[in-house]
C-alpha cells in the first residue's frame, strides 16, 4: 500500500464515520424536537379545552342563579303557569345564551323543558344537580342522561317571596353535539372528541367514509388509564391513524369519572417532515463527503508528487545515474528537501569526477581522492538526517490538515502569534458563501463589522483574545460576523492553543447562533402572549366580580333587614339565614377573586394609616369566633402586653390576613383547640407584628405543602368539597404579607394540626403599649354561639 493510500484510506474512513454519526444524531434530535413540539402544542390545546369547559360551568351557574332569583319565574313556578313560564324563560334564555332549561316543582316534577316543550310531568330528582337544588343548594357539574347524553348543568333552588321552596331550575350546555367540538377546533386547530365512557358522543374525527366517528370506541389501552382517573399523553390509535393525543378524564359532581376529553393531532405530516429531513440530510452529507474526498485527493497529490519525484531520483542514483535533478514547484519543506537532494547529487558528481582523476593518476588530487569516499559518506549521512526531518515535518503537516478537516462542521481558522490567519476549513468558506479558503483568509476583516457589540474595534479585540488564548490555552467569547451582503451572523467563538511545527498556533471554532437567537425571540414572544392571556383572564375575573357584588350586596342586605323583623315563621327565618350565609360566602369568594385579580394586574395598593392595635385584634376575634358554631372548639388568645397601642400600616389588609388565617383554623378544626398569639419585635423606626395561629385540625400532607400558596388551589380537594372555599385565601395572604415587606411560614403534621406564622413590617408611632389590663381583657373573652348563628353572647374563658 502506497503512502497516498495510507493517508486517504483512514482519513476518508474517519470522515465517513463522523458524517454518519452527525447525520444520525441530527435525525434523532430533529425527530425528538418535532415530537416534543407536537406534544407541547397538544397539551396547550388540552388546557384551553378544559378552560373552556370551566367557562361553560361558570356561565351555567350564573344563568341558573339569575333565573332562580327572577320574581316572574318564581311566581310562574309557584302558580304552575306554563305559558307565563315559557314566555319568561325564552327571554332569559336568549339573554344568557345557554342551550336548554328545565323547570321543576318542589317535588322535582318537570314543569317545562325548553329543548322538548311537549315532554313534562316526569320526575328528574335522580339528577344530582336537581336533587341538590331541591335541598336548597347550588350545584354545577357535568352529568350524563338519557335524552341529553352528556352536558354541563347547573341547578338552583327557586323560592317564593316568603322564602319557601317552590321548585328549581336546571340550566345547561350540551356536550354531545357538534357545536362545542367544532367551535373549539376552529380556534385551536386540533382534533377534539367528547367521550361518554369510552364511546365518542361528539367529535371532529371523520371515518374513512367521511362521516363523524360518533359512537366509535377509543383505544382500549387509553380508556383503561383515563377512566381510572389519570391523564394520558402520547401516541394513540385514531381509527387506523396515529395521533399525538391528550386524554383527560371527565368527572361528575360525586367525583365519578363519566368519560374523557380527547385533544390531538395526526402525526402523518410530522413523519413526512422527518423523512424529508432524512433525505435532505443524506444528500447534503454525500455531497460534502464527495467534496471532501476530492479535496483530499488534491491535497495528498500535492504532498505526494515531490516525494515521488525524489523517490525516482533516488532509485536512479542507486542505479548509478548521477545526471539527474529533482524539480519541486512548492516553496515549503519539500522544496528544501529537494534542494538538499540536488546538492547531494551535485556533490556526488564532483566526487565521481575526483575519483576519475584519481583513477587517471593525477597526483594533485591524490590526497583529495583519499578523503572523497569519506566526504560522500558524510554527505549521504547528512542527507539521510534531512530526509528524516522533512518526513517528520510532512507528518506534522498532515496532522494539521487532519485536525482542520476532520473536526466538527463548525467554521475553523488557524492564527499565529502575530494574529495572522494562516489557514481555515471548508465549513468557514461555506458559512460565508466564499469561493475558496484563500478568499476566506484574505477577506476576514470584510466578514466582520468595524466594532464588536462591546464597543471595542474588531482588530483590537481579535488581538486581545488571540493573545489570551496563547497565554491561557483557551478562551470563549461572543463575536459578530457579517456576510458579504451585510447580514449579521452572531456567533460564539472558542480559541484553543495547539502545538504546530515546533511552536504553537491558536485554532478558532465559530458556532453560528442565528437559529438560537430566532428560537429565543420566539420563546420571548410566546411568553408575552401568555402574559397577555393571563392579564385578559384577570381583567375578566375582576369585571365579573364587580358585576356580581351589587346583586350580592342586595341579597345580603335585604336578608339581614328581613331577619330583624318580628313575626317571622321559623321556616322563613331559617331560609333567610341560609340566604344570608350563602350570600356572605359568595361575596367573600367574589372579594377574593377581585383581590387576586388586582394583585396579578399590579393594581393592588397598600394604604397605610395610623390605627388602634387592640381594636383591630378585637374585630378579628368578633368576626371569626362565630365560625365555631356548634363545634367542640376551645379558642385561646395570647396578646403581648408590651405590644404598641398604635401602629402605622394598612389596617384593613392586616385584618384581612388575620381573618384569613383564623377562618382557616376554625374551618378545618372539627374539635380541639385554636390558639392565636400576637407578639412583636422592635426594628428601628418599625416593628415586626408577629401573628401565630395554631390549630389541632386535619393538618396538611407533606406533598401538598409546596402548592399551599398557589392561586385557585386547594390541597385536599375531597375535604374542601365538604368545607368550601376557593383556594385563594392563603395565596392572597402570602401576596399581602410580601407587599408589606413581610413573610408567612407554615408548620403542619397531617392529622394533628397546623400552625401559620406571619411577620408584617409596621410603622412605629409611640412607645405607649396596650398594657396589661387591655391585654388581659382581650385574652379573657370568648363567644358562645347558640344554634342561631346571629345571636351571640360573651362568656369568660375557663
Amino acid at each position: 500500500m502506497g503512502i497516498k493510500a495510507k493517508i486517504l484510506f483512514p482519513t476518508i474512513t474517519l470522515a465517513l464515520l463522523v458524517a454518519a454519526a452527525i447525520l444520525v444524531s441530527n435525525i434523532v434530535l430533529f425527530a425528538d424536537f418535532v415530537d416534543d413540539s407536537m406534544a407541547d402544542e397538544v397539551n396547550t390545546a388540552s388546557d384551553a379545552v378544559l378552560y373552556a369547559l370551566e367557562g361553560l360551568k361558570a356561565r351555567t351557574a350564573v344563568a341558573s342563579f339569575s333565573i332562580a332569583q327572577d320574581r316572574e319565574v318564581a311566581e310562574a313556578v309557584a302558580g304552575r303557569d306554563r305559558d307565563a313560564l315559557i314566555s319568561r324563560i325564552e327571554t332569559l334564555q336568549e339573554r344568557a345564551g345557554t342551550e336548554f332549561y328545565v323547570i321543576t316543582d318542589e317535588d322535582g316534577v318537570v314543569i317545562l323543558r325548553t329543548h322538548r316543550p311537549e315532554d313534562f310531568g316526569d320526575s328528574v330528582t335522580y339528577q344530582e344537580h336537581v336533587a341538590a337544588a331541591l335541598a336548597g343548594e347550588y350545584l354545577t357539574a357535568i352529568e350524563d342522561g338519557a335524552g341529553i347524553r352528556l352536558s354541563v348543568r347547573s341547578g338552583s333552588p327557586i323560592f317564593d317571596d316568603g322564602g319557601a321552596l317552590v321548585g328549581c331550575v336546571s340550566v345547561g350546555f350540551r356536550l354531545d353535539t357538534e357545536q362545542f367540538v367544532d367551535s373549539v377546533k376552529k380556534i385551536l386547530g386540533c382534533e377534539l372528541s367528547i367521550l361518554l365512557g369510552d364511546k365518542r358522543v361528539s367529535t371532529t374525527i371523520l371515518t374513512p367514509e367521511g362521516t363523524r366517528a360518533i359512537d366509535t370506541i377509543a383505544d382500549p389501552h387509553v380508556s383503561e388509564v383515563v377512566l381510572a382517573g389519570d391523564q394520558y399523553i402520547g401516541p394513540a390509535d385514531m381509527l387506523g391513524r396515529i395521533a399525538m393525543a391528550h386524554y383527560s378524564p371527565i368527572a361528575g359532581a360525586d367525583g365519578r369519572v363519566l368519560g374523557m376529553i380527547f385533544v390531538g393531532q395526526y402525526m402523518d405530516e410530522t413523519r413526512n417532515t422527518i423523512q424529508a429531513f432524512v433525505r435532505i440530510g443524506l444528500i447534503i452529507t454525500l455531497i460534502m463527503l464527495a467534496f471532501f474526498i476530492a479535496l483530499m485527493l488534491v491535497i495528498t497529490g500535492r504532498i505526494i508528487k515531490p516525494i515521488r519525484a525524489m523517490t525516482r531520483a533516488a532509485s536512479a542514483l542507486a542505479a548509478g545515474d548521477i545526471d539527474i535533478d529533482v524539480e519541486v514547484e512548492t516553496k515549503d519543506e519539500m522544496r528544501t528537501l529537494a534542494d538538499a537532494f540536488n546538492d547531494m547529487i551535485q556533490n556526488t558528481r564532483l566526487q565521481a569526477r575526483i575519483i576519475d582523476r584519481i583513477a587517471d593518476g593525477d597526483p594533485d588530487v591524490a590526497p583529495k581522492a583519499r578523503s572523497a569516499k569519506d566526504l560522500v559518506n558524510r554527505s549521504l549521512a547528512k542527507l539521510n538526517d534531512k530526509i528524516k526531518e522533512q518526513a517528520a515535518a510532512i507528518k506534522e503537516e498532515y496532522e494539521r490538515i487532519k485536525l482542520m478537516l476532520d473536526s466538527t462542521p463548525l467554521a475553523a481558522r488557524l492564527w499565529n502569534r502575530d494574529c495572522e490567519m494562516i489557514d481555515c476549513n471548508e465549513a468557514g468558506v461555506k458559512l460565508f458563501n466564499l469561493k475558496d479558503k484563500q478568499e476566506c483568509i484574505d477577506r476576514y476583516f470584510d466578514l466582520c463589522p468595524e466594532f464588536q457589540s462591546d464597543g471595542m474595534s474588531t482588530r483590537d479585540k481579535l488581538k486581545l483574545v488571540v493573545d489570551e488564548a496563547f497565554e491561557k490555552g483557551e478562551c470563549t467569547f461572543d463575536w459578530m460576523y457579517r456576510l458579504l451582503d451585510g447580514t449579521p451572523v452572531p456567533s460564539e467563538v472558542t480559541l484553543v492553543r495547539l502545538p504546530y511545527n515546533g511552536d504553537y498556533v491558536v485554532a478558532g471554532y465559530s458556532r453560528d447562533l442565528r437559529e438560537q437567537k430566532k428560537m429565543m425571540a420566539a420563546l420571548e414572544a410566546a411568553l408575552e402572549d401568555a402574559k397577555e392571556a393571563n392579564n385578559a383572564k384577570s381583567s375578566f375575573l375582576a369585571q365579573m366580580s364587580h358585576e356580581m357584588r351589587t346583586p350580592l350586596n342586595a341579597v345580603i342586605g335585604l336578608s339581614e333587614l328581613t331577619l330583624g323583623e318580628e313575626n317571622l315563621s321559623r321556616g322563613a327565618e331559617a331560609n333567610l339565614e341560609k340566604i344570608f350565609n350563602a350570600g356572605s360566602t359568595i361575596l367573600s369568594i367574589v372579594n377574593d377573586i377581585l383581590d387576586i385579580s388586582k394583585i396579578e394586574s399590579g393594581k393592588f395598593e397598600i394604604y397605610p394609616v395610623q390605627y388602634d392595635t387592640p381594636s383591630l385584634i378585637n374585630d378579628s376575634i368578633t368576626l371569626n369566633i362565630m365560625r365555631i358554631e356548634e363545634k367542640a372548639i376551645t379558642f385561646k388568645l395570647y396578646v403581648d402586653e408590651n405590644l404598641p397601642g398604635t401602629l402605622f400600616g394598612d389596617d384593613l389588609r392586616v385584618k384581612q390576613i388575620f381573618n384569613n388565617l383564623l377562618s382557616n383554623a376554625f374551618k378545618y378544626t372539627l374539635s380541639g383547640v385554636v390558639e392565636w398569639r400576637v407578639t412583636f419585635e422592635r426594628d428601628g423606626n418599625n416593628i415586626w407584628l408577629i401573628s401565630s395561629v395554631r390549630d389541632t385540625g386535619i393538618g396538611i400532607k407533606p406533598e401538598d405543602m409546596q402548592k399551599l400558596f398557589s392561586d385557585y388551589n386547594q390541597v385536599d380537594v375531597k375535604t374542601n368539597r365538604k368545607i368550601g372555599g376557593t383556594g385563594l385565601g392563603l395565596a392572597i395572604t402570602k401576596r399581602l404579607a410580601e407587599m408589606m415587606d413581610g413573610s408567612i411560614t407554615v408548620e403542619s403534621e397531617y392529622g394533628k394540626g397546623t400552625a401559620f406564622h406571619v411577620r408584617l413590617r409596621q410603622g412605629f408611632v409611640s412607645e405607649r403599649p396596650i398594657g396589661k389590663t387591655v391585654a388581659e381583657s382581650l385574652m379573657s373573652l370568648r363567644y358562645t354561639l347558640s344554634k342561631r348563628a346571629r345571636n351571640t353572647k360573651l362568656a369568660r374563658i375557663n
